[in-house]
């Protein structure tokens, strides 16, 4: 057993592709030891802690248990009872809850064990959720005990600060992006010409997809030498909706033969569909059920670190990590002719894309560069557990 001190972890599923940003955070501790707890475990040997000397507590792993476990949960502990005895054999000296709306739960955790409680929001718990009376009635309850919300950008934090987060405990602390693992490549016109753009994301209101698509049939009306990749997935009846309309869009404008469609994606398949890309469009916007992105997507900050120029709307915290007229260009949100102008800019001054792609990655590299970032969560769990104080008291 590791010597390092453990930081209990929780996690609703630990852990879809999407959320690779977690384990980004967990697996890159140097000093601490994380403990995930999680309702039940995914993807576990993709993103396995075993290199960190970390370890994966599912609350459940068969039927029996999650009925057992759920009662339990339910009438005596008011979280699963295998994180208790997750806490108990670990002796965690901090719990660090990721997304809001589990954060609630996890009180009695910090009440039982006494322990200092981090949460990092990642935006959908800040905007879709807070509009669910229950749960801000909850949120008001984790806002007064737990003793840091952490929050990838100001936007962020001023809607954690709306729904009556008190300013002192709500600190804005970036996502990392793993820059070992993105490889930058200066985006050149291709030997066919073709201006190659890209959208990816789930298929869910927020990302906006149709309003990239519109932008898109613009610019391609007038330039032939353009095509449009489009990754995107879901099962739900829902995202499976949104597929169907927005094949349904493309068909009606007449652009089906200039479109290619990609589901999830393998990693090295992932990779080698954008680093032949030159243009990423991340049209975000605020949904109807008040979902929104919080920060910025993970995958537009990791296409600006591998030197894609980026064209999107001012959503959320967006423009602190693409920065207009650097890096891309941003325009107001919904606005389909100001995004339309945007992106034939681009597409018609390829010259322009390395120097934005450069910048936007220098732009990574200094304010969202993994290694410095999850440096900076360990010098925040030795803020809320004195182990910083303890560590001068020892080199002195």
């Amino acid at each position: 057993m590791s010597s390092k001190p453990a930081v209990a972890h929780s996690v609703i599923e630990y852990l879809p592709f999407g959320e690779n940003w977690i384990y980004t955070q967990v697996a890159g501790l140097k000093r601490y030891r994380p403990v995930v707890m999680t309702k039940r475990g995914k993807n576990l040997d993709y993103f396995s802690l075993s290199a960190v000397g970390g370890e994966i507590v599912p609350a459940y792993t068969s039927l029996w248990q999650q009925f057992c476990e759920k009662v339990g949960k339910k009438f005596f502990y008011h979280q699963f009872p295998a994180y208790f005895r997750a806490f108990e054999r670990t002796k965690p000296v901090l719990l660090h809850s990721h997304f809001a709306q589990h954060a609630y739960d996890d009180l009695s955790l910090k009440r039982r064990f006494h322990v200092p409680h981090v949460v990092s929001c990642y935006g959908a718990d800040l905007w879709k959720f807070a509009e669910l009376s229950r749960q801000r009635n909850r949120y008001r309850v984790v806002f007064a005990e737990a003793d840091l919300f952490l929050v990838e950008g100001n936007a962020m934090r001023r809607r954690a600060m709306e729904l009556g987060c008190p300013p002192e405990r709500v600190r804005v602390h970036h996502l990392g992006i793993d820059l070992k693992r993105v490889r930058y490549v200066p985006r050149r016109p291709s030997s066919d010409g073709v201006v190659r753009c890209l959208m990816a994301g789930r298929a869910i209101e927020k990302k906006g997809l149709d309003y990239g698509v519109h932008a898109f049939a613009n610019v391609a009306a007038r330039h032939r030498n353009t095509h449009l990749t489009i990754m995107t997935w879901g099962e739900a009846a829902y995202k499976r909706k949104i597929i169907t309309n927005l094949k349904q869009l493309i068909a009606a404008k007449g652009i089906s033969d200039r479109v290619s469609w990609y589901g999830l994606q393998p990693y090295h398949e992932y990779v080698r569909i954008t680093e032949a890309s030159h243009v990423f469009l991340v049209p975000s916007v605020m949904a109807a059920n008040g979902d929104a992105e919080g920060g910025c997507p993970v995958t537009a900050m990791e296409l600006s670190a591998a030197g894609m120029p980026i064209v999107g709307f001012a959503h959320c915290d967006i423009p602190e990590v693409v920065r207009d007229g650097a890096s891309g260009f941003l325009v107001p949100e919904r606005d389909v002719d100001a995004l339309t102008e945007r992106l034939e800019q681009l597409v018609t001054q390829p010259h322009t894309w390395e120097s934005m792609g450069r910048a936007g990655h220098n732009h990574i590299a200094k304010h969202y560069n993994a290694v410095t970032q999850v440096s900076g969560l360990e010098n925040i769990y030795d803020e809320l557990t004195g182990r910083g104080r303890q560590h001068l008291a020892t080199i002195g």
